[in-house]
C-alpha cells in the first residue's frame, strides 16, 4: 500500500512523506463520518490502512482494538 516500497532513492522521499500524510489525513477523516462510523468492517480496514503507513499511531491503534472487540474478535484484540 505504501508508494513504491521497494524503490530507495534520496529524491524520491519527499515525494513517499507527501503521499503518505495525504493518506493519512484523508483516511482520517473519513473516520469523522458518522455513517462510516457505524460499519464496523469499513472502520477496521480503514484503520489497518493508516497503520500500514503509520505503524505507531497510539489513537488508531486503539480505535482497531476496540473494533475488534465490539465486532466479538477479543483474541486478535489482544495482539
Amino acid at each position: 500500500m505504501c508508494l513504491l516500497p521497494n524503490f530507495q532513492e534520496e529524491w524520491i522521499d519527499a515525494f513517499k512523506g507527501d503521499y503518505t500524510n495525504l493518506v493519512i489525513e484523508t483516511l482520517s477523516a473519513l473516520l469523522q463520518n458518522k455513517e462510516i462510523l457505524q460499519d464496523q468492517i469499513l472502520v477496521l480496514r480503514i484503520a489497518d490502512a493508516i497503520l500500514k503507513h503509520d505503524s505507531i499511531d497510539e489513537d488508531i491503534a486503539k480505535l482497531k482494538v476496540g473494533t475488534l472487540f465490539n465486532l466479538g474478535k477479543k483474541s486478535q484484540a489482544k495482539l
